[in-house]
C-alpha cells in the first residue's frame, strides 16, 4: 500500500477520466522509491535499477561500502517486494521511465534524460521520509484467511466445469477441533559442535531402541565405529581427523560410496529430534521420504514426509508405495495412514459413484446463495484422514521433503496462514537442513528454474486456451475488467496473432527443418543467422550483429505505429498488417539492399534467387519472433494482476507465472543473461505427415537454481534479518572437477572415510565390444529409432545366444564364474523402452536364463497393462523394489543408467553388493543441443565469474553487472551453438560433458561395490573406443585416445590430479584421489584398449 500522504498530495494532477489513476499514482511511487535508492547509491544512471536487482554480488568496492553502510539491505528488500521485482524486467522498467516523464514536472522528485537528476517540487515536499520508510521495511508474507463451513447453510463443490454437488453441513458436520499452527517462537540453534561420542551414545541407542521393539538389527552402532570424519585444515591444506563436527553456515562435506553418508544422516536426525530441536532431510524421492519417517517414528520420534500438496498426486504416491514396500509391512508401515484417501464428508456424485480425489471439497465450497469466488474450508478438516500428513506437522522434530516439494509445496492455511513454501518455513525453524546426494539436487534446481511451456499444439495448448478464455469471459459481459488490464488483453491477442502468422512460416519445409535443429531460439538467434547468411559462407558467426539488427532488438517496443526508432520496426508493423507476402518480400528486399550498400561486410550474391527467398523469410520470421517475445513477456509480468482480475484463470497458471518461482526468484540472482524467453519448435513424425506444423515452447530462465543450495543459510539474512539453519551439502561426487552438473563450487570443509571398505575394493575394467554378422562393429550411442534398437538386439544376442556345438552363452559362463552368492548380472541401458525392447527379444532367442532376466520399471507403470507379451510382462520389478533384488528368482537386471544411479543398496543375504559384474551396453550420449545442459553450463560460468574479484577489480558495481552480462550473452550463444558431439567439441569443452558421465558411471558402479567388495566392468558399445573398435580409422592414428574414447577421456581428466606433477589446487587433488582412486586404478588397467 502506498503512503496516503502521497497519494492525496498526487490525487488533484491525475485524471479520473482517464484509465485508472489510483494505479498510476502506485506506480509512480514505486518509481520514485527506485530513484531514491539508486541516488543514496550514487548510481545516476537510471537502467542501475535493474542491475541492482539482479541479485548478483559482485566483489567489488562498490558492495564492500553499501554491505558497510547496511544499504545492501535495503536492495535485497525491494527484491522480496512485488511491485518492485516487477520493474526488474526490461520492458516493464522502460515503459515505467517512459509514463514517468511524461507527468508534469510539478509532481515528480526527478528527471530522468541520461542520467538522474533531483528537481524541486511543493507537492509532498517531504516524500523522501516515505521512501526511507519503505526501503527499511521488512517484507511480510500476506496471510490466507480461513472460513470454515458453518451449520445449517448449503454448499456447493465443483467437481466437473460445469457440474456442482449440494453439501449440507449437519451437526454431526460440525467440529471444534483444528490442526495445530507452525510457531517460530521457541528459537532452534541455528550452529553447533558436535562430539563424535555423542553420535555414537545415539548409534548404540538406535540398536538397543530396535532390540526392545524385535525389529532386525540395523547395526547403526558397528556402521559408525567404521566412519571416520576428517576436516581440512587451511594452515597445512591437509585433510585431518576430527571428533567435532562443526555446523554453521552451509558445511559440504564428501565421501566415497559408501562411506556412510546415509548411516551419518540418519544419526543426526535422531540427536537434533532428542535435543528437541528441528530437522529438515532432502531427500531423492517419496519413497525415500516415506521409509525414513517410518523408521524415525518406529524410534518413537516425531517424523513428518512432507508430499506434494496436489490432491490428485495423492494417489500416485499410493501406488507407489504399494509398489515399493514389503507386503508384510503393509500393516505396520505409517505411509498407508499418511497417505489415506477417505474423504471425511464421503461425497458421491450425480451417478452415485464417490468422488474422485482431485474433486474432494477439502478447501472449495462454494455458498449456494452467492455469486462470489470465496471459498470455504470443510469443518472436519482436522478430524479427516485424508490430511493425515498435516496433523502432526507443527509438532514433529524431523521433516522430510524432495526437492520438488521444497520449493512447489506450501501447507494448507489451517498449519500455516503465511503464503510461504516449505525451504521458507525450513529456513525458519529447522536448526539444521540436510541435502542428501546434494550435486543431484543442485542439477534439479537449475531444472527447476528453466520451465518450459507448450505454446500452442493442435489448438488444444496454453496460448489457445488462454486467448480463448480471455475473450470468451470479455463476450460474457466482463468489459468492465477490460479497463484495469488493457496492455495485458492486448498483449495476449498480440501474442496470438503473432503465434498465426509465424504458423504460416512453419508450414514451409526449410523453415520447419532449420528451427527443429534449434535448442533454443529468440529473434537474436534468428537475426545472427540472416546476418551470417547475409555476410557470406566465408564470415565467422560469432561475429557481432550488424548495427541495423542490433539497434532494432535495442528498440523498446517492436511494433509503434508512430516515432520508429527502427526501419524493422516500420516493417514489422506491414507484416502484421497482413500484406500479400509477395509486396511484403519487396519491401524487405530493397531494405536489405540498402542495408548492403551500407553494410560492406555482406558479401553474398543477392541474385541467388534461393538466398533470397531464405534471407527474406528468415528476417520476418525474426520479426515475428520479437513481437511474440515482447507480449509474452508482458503476460508473465503482469499475469499476478490478470488473475485477480480473472480468477477464471487460475487453472491455465502455467510453472512460469506459479507464485512459487516469485518467491525464490527474490532469494536468488537472476539468470545471467536476464529473465528472457526463448522458443523450442519440435515436429514430430506423424505431426509432420499430417500438417507439417508441431509443437512451439517457450522456455523462461528464472534465476540461479544453484545458488539456492550453496546459499541456503543466508538467502534471507540480508532481506529479512533472519539466519537460516546450518546446512551440510553431502554427496560422494559433489566434488567433480569440470562438471557443469555436479560439481559444487564450495570448499569441501569435511571428507568422511571408510578405510577398510576402500582397502578392500578390486574393480576390474574391460572394453570389449562385439561384431554382427557382416563382421561389422555393434554401436548403439548415436543411433535413434529402430536402428538403435537393432543394434542393442544385436548385442544381446552376441551375449547370450548359444552357439552352435556349445551348451552355454558367454554371458552364462560369466556368470557361473562370479564370487558365489553374488552371481547376478547387471545390463544398463539407456532408457526404460531399451529395458522393454530387450525383454521383447529375449522371447525370440535361444538362451540359458529361461525366465531369470529381469526388467526395471518406474514406480506406477504397469507393465501388463501396457506390454501385450505375457511373459515380458509377469518379469519386470519396479524401481522402488530393486534393493530387494536378491528375493527376486532371477539372475539378470537390465535398467537404464540413470535409474539406479543412486540410492539404491542392491545387496546379498551378506550386505554385500548384490551384482557381481556390470555390462554397459550403451555409452552415455549427451543430446545434441540440449538445453538443460546448456543452462547449467551456463550457471557454472557465472557462478565462477561472478565471485572473481578480479572481474571487476577498480570498475563500479553497474560497470562489472554490464560486463558481467555481455560476456554472459556471448557464453550464452556460444554454448547453444555447441550439439554436444563429443567428438567435435574443443577438448576443454568436451572434458566438462565427460566429467558429467564420468560422475553418473561411477554412481553406479558405486552400487557394486557395496560392502567393499570387487565388481567386473565390461563395456561393450563399439562408441567406447572408437578405433579399437574400428569404427574410426584417422589417419596416422592406429589407437584411442582421449578424442576418440571416452573410457580414455575418463582416466586423461583424472590423471590431472594423480600426476605428480599436477598443477591443481592441493586440496582439490587431495580430494580427488580421496573420492576417485578405486575408479582411476581401474582406468589406468583396464583392459582390451
Amino acid at each position: 500500500m502506498i503512503p496516503e500522504r502521497y497519494y492525496q498530495a498526487l490525487e488533484p494532477f491525475f485524471s479520473k477520466t482517464n484509465g485508472p489513476f489510483r494505479r498510476k499514482i502506485k506506480d509512480c511511487y514505486y518509481f520514485e522509491v527506485a530513484l531514491y535508492l539508486l541516488d543514496l547509491l550514487e548510481i545516476s544512471d537510471p537502467n542501475g535499477f535493474r542491475s541492482l536487482m539482479s541479485g548478483y554480488q559482485f566483489p567489488c568496492l562498490d558492495l564492500d561500502n553499501w554491505k558497510d553502510s547496511k544499504h545492501y539491505e535495503l536492495v535485497t528488500r525491494l527484491r522480496y517486494k512485488r511491485e518492485f521485482n516487477r520493474m526488474s524486467n526490461k520492458y516493464e522498467w522502460e515503459k515505467r521511465i517512459k509514463e514517468y516523464q511524461i507527468l508534469p514536472k510539478i509532481i515528480r522528485r526527478y528527471d530522468i534524460t541520461d542520467s538522474i537528476q533531483k528537481l524541486e517540487t511543493s507537492i509532498c515536499p517531504d516524500r523522501e521520509s516515505l521512501f526511507r520508510e519503505e526501503l527499511n521495511s521488512i517484507p511480510k508474507s500476506n496471510l490466507r484467511e480461513v472460513k470454515f463451513a458453518e451449520k445449517g447453510k448449503q454448499y456447493h463443490v465443483k467437481y466437473k466445469k460445469d457440474k456442482k454437488i449440494d453439501v449440507n453441513i449437519l451437526d454431526h458436520h460440525i467440529s471444534t477441533q483444528r490442526i495445530a499452527q507452525l510457531e517460530f517462537e521457541n528459537e532452534n540453534p541455528k550452529s553447533f559442535d558436535i562430539n563424535w561420542i555423542e553420535l555414537e551414545i545415539i548409534a548404540r541407542w538406535i540398536d538397543k531402541r530396535f532390540e526392545e521393539l524385535n525389529l532386525p538389527s540395523r547395526n547403526y552402532n558397528t556402521r559408525l565405529e567404521k566412519i571416520r570424519l576428517k576436516i581440512y585444515n587451511n594452515s597445512s591444506e591437509t585433510f585431518e581427523k576430527t571428533q567435532i563436527l562443526s555446523l554453521e553456515n552451509v558445511s559440504h562435506m564428501i565421501g566415497m560410496l559408501g562411506s556412510g553418508k546415509s548411516t551419518l544422516m540418519d544419526i543426526l536426525a535422531v540427536y537434533i529430534a532428542q535435543k528437541g530441536w528441528h530437522i529438515t532431510l532432502v531427500v531423492n524421492d517419496v519413497i525415500d521420504a516415506l521409509n525414513k519417517c517410518d523408521f524415525y517414528s518406529k524410534l518413537g520420534l516425531l517424523a513428518n514426509p512432507i508430499l506434494s500438496t496436489q490432491k490428485e498426486r495423492k494417489l500416485e504416491h499410493l501406488r507407489r508405495a504399494y509398489q515399493s514396500i514389503p507386503q508384510e509391512e503393509y500393516n505396520s508401515h505409517k505411509a498407508f495412514e499418511w497417505l489415506n484417501t477417505s474423504c471425511a464428508l464421503n461425497l458421491d456424485d450425480e451417478n452415485g459413484q464417490g468422488l474422485d480425489v482431485s474433486h474432494y471439497p477439502c478447501q472449495d465450497l462454494s455458498r449456494i446463495e452467492s455469486e462470489k469466488s470465496k471459498r470455504y474450508v470443510c469443518p472436519l478438516y482436522a478430524q479427516c484422514n485424508f490430511h493425515s500428513l498435516e496433523h502432526n506437522l507443527s509438532k514433529a522434530n524431523i521433516w522430510v521433503i524432495t526437492p520438488a516439494a521444497l520449493l512447489y509445496s506450501r501447507p494448507s492455511p489451517m498449519v500455516s496462514p503465511t503464503r510461504l513454501y516449505y525451504w521458507e518455513l525450513a529456513y525458519q525453524k529447522s536448526s539444521l537442513i540436510i541435502f542428501d546426494e546434494a550435486d543431484r539436487v543442485q542439477l534439479q534446481l537449475d531444472n527447476y528454474m528453466s520451465p518450459s511451456e507448450t505454446l500452442v499444439s493442435d489448438g488444444k495448448s496454453w496460448l489457445d486456451q488462454l486467448h480463448k478464455e480471455v475473450n470468451d469471459l470479455l463476450q460474457k459481459g466482463q468489459h468492465q475488467k477490460y479497463l484495469v488490464i488493457p496492455d495485458w488483453v492486448k498483449a495476449v491477442n498480440r501474442s496470438m496473432e503473432a503465434y498465426r502468422h509465424l504458423q504460416e512460416f512453419l508450414a514451409m519445409d526449410f523453415v520447419s527443418n532449420r528451427l527443429r535443429k534449434y535448442p533454443f531460439f529468440s529473434s537474436y538467434t534468428i537475426l545472427s543467422s540472416v546476418d551470417h547468411l547475409c555476410k557470406g559462407k566465408e564470415s565467422d558467426d560469432t561475429q557481432e550483429l550488424s548495427e541495423c539488427f542490433a539497434k532494432y532488438l535495442a528498440t523498446k517496443e517492436p511494433m509503434k505505429n508512430i516515432d520508429f526508432e527502427s526501419e524493422l520496426q516500420q516493417l514489422t508493423v506491414h507484416l502484421f498488417a497482413g500484406e500479400e507476402f509477395s509486396d511484403l518480400e519487396v519491401e524487405v528486399w530493397n531494405w536489405l539492399s540498402k542495408q548492403a550498400e551500407l553494410n560492406k561486410v555482406y558479401k553474398t550474391s543477392f541474385e541467388e534467387i534461393d538466398v533470397r527467398k531464405e534471407i527474406v523469410t528468415y528476417l520476418c520470421i525474426a520479426l515475428i519472433i520479437r513481437v511474440l517475445q515482447f507480449n509474452l513477456n508482458r503476460v508473465i509480468v503482469d499475469w499476478g494482476s490478470a488473475q485477480a482480475t480473472f480468477p477464471e484463470l487460475k487453472e491455465l497458471s502455467s510453472d512460469i507465472m506459479q507464485s512459487w518461482q516469485r518467491n525464490l526468484s527474490a532469494s536468488i540472482p537472476k539468470s545471467p543473461i536476464g529473465n528472457i524467453i526463448g522458443f523450442k519448435y519440435i515436429l514430430e513424425k506423424e505431426k509432420q505427415v499430417r500438417n507439417n506444423v508441431g509443437d512451439l515452447q517457450f522456455i523462461k530462465l528464472l534465476g540461479m537454481g544453484r545458488y539456492f543450495l550453496s546459499h541456503f543459510s543466508t538467502l534471507k539474512l540480508d532481506s529479512h534479518q533472519l539466519k537460516g539453519p546450518a546446512t551440510l551439502l553431502l554427496s560422494g561426487t559433489s566434488s567433480s572437477g569440470e562438471s557443469p552438473s555436479y560439481h559444487i563450487n564450495l570448499p569441501v570443509k569435511y571428507i568422511l572415510e571408510n578405510p577398510d571398505y576402500s582397502k578392500s575394493l578390486d574393480i576390474k575394467f574391460h572394453f570389449e565390444f562385439f561384431r554382427d554378422q557382416e563382421g561389422k562393429s555393434i554401436k548403439v550411442s548415436g543411433l535413434h529409432g529402430p536402428s538403435r534398437f537393432d543394434a542393442l538386439k544385436k548385442l544381446l544376442n552376441c551375449l547370450f545366444e548359444i552357439n552352435e556345438g556349445e551348451t552355454l552363452s558367454l554371458i552364462k559362463k560369466r556368470l557361473l564364474n562370479l564370487e558365489q552368492g553374488r552371481q547376478k548380472i547387471l545390463l544398463v541401458v539407456g532408457s526404460y523402452e531399451e529395458v522393454r525392447i530387450a525383454l521383447q527379444h529375449f522371447s525370440k532367442i535361444k538362451h540359458n536364463f529361461e525366465r531369470r532376466i529381469v526388467g526395471l520399471e518406474k514406480d506406477g507403470y504397469h507393465s501388463l497393462e501396457n506390454v501385450e507379451d505375457q511373459y515380458i510382462g509377469s518379469r519386470f520389478i519396479s524401481r522402488g523394489k530393486v534393493d530387494r533384488f536378491k528375493d527376486f528368482d532371477a539372475d539378470v537386471l537390465i535398467a537404464p543408467l540413470l535409474a539406479l544411479e543412486r540410492g539404491h543398496n542392491i545387496l546379498n543375504e551378506d550386505h554385500k553388493a548384490a551384482f557381481g559384474a556390470a555390462y554397459f551396453l550403451v555409452r552415455p550420449h549427451p543430446i545434441p543441443y540440449d538445453l538443460n545442459l546448456g543452462v547449467r553450463r551456463l550457471s557454472k560460468w557465472a557462478t565462477k565469474q561472478s565471485s572473481n574479484r578480479g572481474f571487476g577489480n577498480g570498475v563500479s558495481y553497474i560497470d562489472i553487472h554490464k560486463k558481467f552480462t555481455n560476456l554472459a550473452y556471448q557464453r550464452w550463444y556460444a554454448v547453444m551453438k555447441d550439439s554436444n558431439t563429443l567428438s567435435r567439441l574443443p577438448d576443454h569443452e568436451r572434458d566438462e560433458i565427460v566429467w558429467d558421465y564420468l560422475v553418473t558411471i561411477w554412481q553406479l558402479i558405486g552400487r557394486l561395490i557395496r560392502g567393499g567388495v570387487s565388481c567386473e566392468i565390461r563395456f561393450c558399445d563399439a562408441a567406447f573406443a572408437r578405433i579399437t573398435s574400428g569404427l574410426d580409422k584417422p589417419k596416422g592414428q592406429t589407437y584411442d585416445d582421449s578424442s576418440t574414447s571416452i573410457l580414455l577421456n575418463f582416466r586423461s581428466i583424472l590423471s590431472d590430479f594423480f600426476s605428480e606433477k599436477s598443477e591443481a589446487p592441493k586440496q582439490q587433488i587431495t580430494i580427488t584421489k580421496a573420492m576417485y582412486r578405486p575408479l582411476y586404478k581401474a582406468l589406468l588397467n583396464i583392459s582390451g584398449i
